[in-house]
């Protein structure tokens, strides 16, 4: 699936417990979001995905299971524009693709950038425990 956007990019090396940071902070945002880790078959909600997913540095967030459904059928058209996000991790920094910089994701983006960089100061919480 060729998604296409724009790149925004925290040029923070990748800690394991960074997945779980950004799957906290779209838990907030998204409430419905659906969570699909690029490597393996796994796919669930974002709270799901806090307990049960496997450690992965690259994953896509829909913000519902419609908007899932939407690109798993259409791919990149114009009725699922800032409904998806990839996320990439290494040791330059984390990316996301998005639709488009400046839009939705702009606002979000800014958010994210300051929970991340703030929870890093934080001890990372064990599988399974309540945020």
């Amino acid at each position: 699936m060729n998604i296409g956007g724009d790149d925004l990019f925290l040029p923070f090396p990748w800690e394991a417990a960074d997945r779980d940071r950004i799957l906290q902070f779209f838990r907030h945002a998204w409430k419905k979001g659906v969570y699909e880790d690029a490597n393996s078959a796994y796919r669930g909600t974002i709270p799901e995905a806090l307990r049960f997913a496997p450690p992965t540095t690259e994953f896509f967030l829909y913000a519902s299971q419609e908007a899932w459904t939407e690109w798993e059928s259409e791919g990149a058209i114009l009725a699922n524009l800032d409904t998806m996000l990839h996320v990439i991790g290494d040791s330059r920094g984390i990316t996301l693709v998005v639709d488009r910089a400046h839009g939705p994701f702009e606002a979000l983006w800014a958010d994210l950038k300051n929970y991340v960089a703030r929870n890093r100061f934080i001890p990372a919480r064990g599988k399974g425990q309540a945020a």
